[in-house]
C-alpha cells in the first residue's frame, strides 16, 4: 500500500509539523490574495462597462421609433437595447409579423420588463419613425 497523504509526505521529507503548518498557511494566504485580486478585477471591469452603458442611456432622445419598421441600428438608439436584443426584435418581427402593441415586445427573447419600461416613451407600432439623438 502506497501512502500519499499530507502527513506521510511531510514525514518522508523530514519537515516538522510546525514548518509544514506554516508553509500551508502561507500557501493558503497566497491563494486567497489571488482570489481576492481576481474578484476585485472582475468587479472593476463590471463597473467600467456599466458606466459606459449608463452613459449611453443618458443621451437625450427626441421623437418616436416605429418598432414595426425600425432597423437593428435604429433599435440600438433606444436605452438598454444592445445589438443582440435589437437583432432579436427584428428576427421576432420577421418570423411573427408586425407587433400589434408595444407590450408584445416582451415576447422577444432577452426582453425584460425593465427594458420595456425604459423604451416605452420612445416606441410605437405605427407611424413614421422620427427618433433622434439630441446632443
Amino acid at each position: 500500500m502506497v501512502k500519499t497523504g499530507f502527513i506521510h509526505q511531510r514525514k518522508k521529507l523530514g519537515v516538522s509539523t510546525g514548518t509544514f503548518n506554516h508553509n500551508l498557511k502561507v500557501f493558503k494566504e497566497a491563494v486567497m490574495r489571488r482570489v481576492a485580486l481576481t474578484i476585485l478585477g472582475v468587479v472593476l471591469l463590471l463597473f467600467a462597462s456599466w458606466g459606459s452603458v449608463s452613459g449611453a442611456e443618458e443621451a437625450k432622445l427626441e421623437g418616436i421609433l416605429n418598432i414595426n419598421s425600425a432597423s437593428i441600428e435604429q433599435l440600438q438608439m433606444l436605452p438598454t437595447i444592445d445589438e443582440t436584443l435589437a437583432q432579436n426584435i427584428v428576427y421576432f418581427r420577421e418570423a411573427n409579423g408586425p407587433f400589434p402593441m408595444v407590450d408584445d415586445l416582451i415576447k422577444v427573447n432577452g426582453m425584460t420588463d425593465q427594458h420595456l419600461e425604459a423604451i416605452r416613451p420612445y416606441v410605437s407600432t405605427e407611424g413614421e419613425s422620427t427618433l433622434k439623438v439630441m446632443e
